[in-house]
Formats: structure tokens, C-alpha cells, sequence
């Protein structure tokens, strides 16, 4: 019987009943396993690294001069590591052009996201652009709000309306906000990353610190943090008393304080 865990809460708590699964996650594969996996995305990433600023400077060219190369290329460095994590060598599809799909998807999610336009807006500004651009050449000056309205087909107030869309959407820099612009859009909601860090920290040392105990222990802090169940069917799936469950989780729990404590001290003493 295998017992999966729930990361979601912090409080998954014990490697699957006969050791198949551990606190880290359902199904783990086995160190072995995750060094080889590991050794193989490294391979991966530190032999084609260049392709990423390569399809960096190709997509840089039809962008606008204000946009970064260098942030282009670290949207696509998360792409090449997405990409030799998922990329299946037994489908006979070459690295290089798995690769270049997933660096490319990354840079065009990244210019996404810092497009402060939505997709109509910037296709309104699109087609004004092009409409002024197309009719200073015939015109050999700026067009006017009427040329304009019969190059487009559209009336002088609707020419007037699109551009004052446009125009009223701007952009400015953290230093030119507001000092309370952070205070507005902050998420109250979202955990502070301190606070997660010291979480996600705490959490793997107790993940640590539960591998080290007994097998039986383990398996009775599983069926009752992730299963759910009592002691008393706690019991009864192990062939033991509840008297004999309660010990058990007695002792791993009383073990797990006295390990964290110590680990706690120990990393305090190196500090």
C-alpha cells in the first residue's frame, strides 16, 4: 500500500508504507534516478547555451530597440532548462529543434507579460501606425486627421477616439510612480518570500529528518497526516494495538522535535 503526500499545506509527512514513495513526492524514482536525470539537463543545457542568444539576437531584430537582449536572453535560458527536462531522446526528434520551440515560447511569454497593452489596443496602434506611416510616404509630410480618416475608412471622431485610446495608455518606471504605488498594488494575499523561504526551508528538514526514522514510524505519521485515519485504523492496516500506534507516533514525534532542535542549533552555532 502506497501512501501519497500532500506538499500543497507543508504537511506531508512520511515516505510511502514499503519505502516506494517518499516525503518529497509521489513516485519518486530513486536517487540514482533524479542524479542521472539532473547530470543529463546539465549536459543539455551547458552544451547549447548558445542557441539561446542566438535566438535571442534573431528575435531582437524585429522588436523595438528599447527591449533587452540580455533579459531575452534569461527568459530563454528558462526555456533550454524546460526544454532538457522534458525533452524525450527515444522520440527521435533532434534537441536543437525541440530546444528552439520551448527558448522561443519563453522570450515571446516574457514580452508578453511586460506589455502593458492589451491585444486590442496594441492592434489599434498598429493600424494607425501603419496608416501614418503609408501615408507620409505618399504625402511626403504628416498626414492629417482627415487623410487619415479616408486612408483608414473611418470617420474624423473615430480616428480621434483610437488615438485618444492609445495615448491614454503610458508607461512610466518604479522611480517616477507614486510612493504609494507598491502599497496599492501589492497582493495582501500573497505569502512574503521571507516567510516562504524560511517555510520551504523548514519543511525539507523535517522531509530529512522523517527519512531517518524507523520504517514503522514513518508509516504511522503517513496513514495519519496524509491519510487521515485514526489510531485505532491505524491499527488495524499495521496488525497493531492503538495502544501500540500511539507509541509509535509518540516516539517519532518526540524524535522529530529532538532532531529539529538540534539541527536548528547546529546551523545557528555556523552561522
Amino acid at each position: 500500500m502506497n501512501t501519497t503526500t500532500n506538499r500543497g499545506m507543508g504537511t506531508e509527512i512520511a515516505p510511502a508504507i514499503g519505502g516506494t514513495t517518499s516525503a518529497r513526492g509521489t513516485n519518486v524514482r530513486g536517487k540514482t534516478g533524479n542524479a542521472g536525470a539532473i547530470a543529463r539537463r546539465n549536459a543539455y543545457v551547458t552544451k547549447y547555451h548558445g542557441q539561446v542568444e542566438r535566438v535571442a539576437r534573431r528575435l531582437a531584430r524585429k522588436l523595438p530597440a528599447h527591449v533587452d537582449l540580455d533579459d531575452l536572453i534569461s527568459a530563454g535560458m528558462i526555456g533550454l532548462v524546460e526544454a532538457a527536462d522534458r525533452f524525450d531522446p527515444d522520440r527521435g526528434e533532434k534537441f536543437e529543434t525541440f530546444a528552439e520551440f520551448r527558448i522561443r515560447g519563453a522570450m515571446l511569454d516574457e514580452l508578453r507579460s511586460r506589455d502593458s497593452l492589451s491585444r486590442d489596443m496594441r492592434r489599434i496602434c498598429r493600424e494607425l501606425q501603419e496608416a501614418t506611416s503609408n501615408l507620409a510616404n505618399q504625402l511626403g509630410c504628416a498626414p492629417s486627421e482627415v487623410e487619415m480618416a479616408g486612408f483608414m475608412g473611418l470617420s474624423v471622431d473615430e480616428i480621434r477616439a483610437r488615438q485618444a485610446k492609445v495615448s491614454g495608455a503610458s508607461v512610466i518606471g518604479f522611480d517616477d510612480a507614486d510612493p504609494t504605488f507598491l502599497d496599492h498594488t501589492a497582493d495582501e494575499k500573497a505569502l512574503d518570500p521571507c516567510e516562504a523561504a524560511a517555510r520551504r526551508e523548514l519543511y525539507d528538514q523535517l522531509c530529512d529528518h522523517i527519512e531517518s526514522l524507523p520504517q514503522r514510524m514513518q508509516q504511522v505519521l503517513a496513514l495519519y497526516y496524509c491519510e487521515g485515519l485514526n489510531l485505532k485504523d491505524i491499527g488495524a492496516v499495521l496488525g497493531v494495538t492503538e495502544s501500540r500506534v500511539c507509541q509509535l507516533h509518540g516516539e517519532a514525534t518526540k524524535r522529530l522535535r529532538g532532531s529539529l532542535g538540534e539541527s536548528f542549533l547546529a546551523e545557528t552555532a555556523n552561522a
